[in-house]
């Protein structure tokens, strides 16, 4: 019952329906409570916080998947563990700012690459291209953009986000006119996705770990 509540509530969500979505969420998470059972929690959690994010209520969202966080790392609920990384990302974009984001997008990466589930990984991906450019890092976005295209399809982003993102790789082509999408495209599907994924996450993790400093090829050093 909690598992139908949960996925009737990230379709109301989807379809625009927030109020019936953040009902169904509600309920579910209070029959998950009642059960007891962590993964179940979590998954509830998940499901509300999810809906929370698309309605707006960005502080409740964050509250309810750091929580779903916390209960599949307790349990090893690695399905939810990875759902939760790109939703929690999603919304600590934009209530702490794109860099706060990307660690929880490494993580999800990761996670999606070790189970091989191209569908996933695609859409988190494209989450992850868009938190380097808002975060101002126009060249990796172009080349994590690139190797989701290497995976193939993928679950969609939210309509604004796919929306921002296109915005972001046409303003990254202009930054960078030797770095043409069709050509990064070309090159990581060449590559194949596993290796394009490798590299995106590697290039990610010098962001977040600030071995990037500039968001120019040519000033791409460690700091000393």
């Amino acid at each position: 019952m909690v598992n139908s509540l949960v996925l009737s509530c990230l379709s109301f969500a989807l379809r625009g329906d927030q109020e019936t979505a953040v009902r169904l969420g509600r309920r579910a998470l209070d029959m998950a409570d009642e059960l007891g059972n962590p993964s179940t929690v979590a998954w509830a959690e998940f499901g509300l916080g999810s809906a929370l994010h698309v309605s707006g209520d960005l502080a409740s969202a964050e509250a309810h998947l750091g929580a779903s966080l916390h209960r599949a790392r307790s349990v090893g609920n690695q399905w939810v563990l990875g759902l939760g990384l790109g939703q929690f990302a999603s919304v600590r974009r934009l209530t702490a700012g794109p860099r706060d984001a990307l660690p929880s997008m490494v993580e999800s990466l990761e996670l999606w690459g070790r189970a091989g589930n191209r569908v996933q990984l695609g859409h988190d991906l494209r989450l992850a291209a868009l938190c380097a450019g808002s975060a101002g890092e126009t060249a990796t976005c172009l080349r994590v953009e690139a190797a989701a295209q290497a995976v193939g399809a993928s679950l969609p982003l939210l309509a604004r986000e796919s929306a921002e993102l296109v915005e972001l790789l046409a303003a990254a082509e202009r930054i960078h006119p030797d770095l043409p999408r069709d050509r990064l495209a070309i090159e990581a599907r060449a590559a194949g996705w596993k290796a394009a994924t490798s590299a995106a996450i590697a290039e990610l993790r010098k962001v977040v770990s600030g071995e990037i400093v500039a968001d120019d090829d040519a000033a791409r050093a460690p700091r000393p």
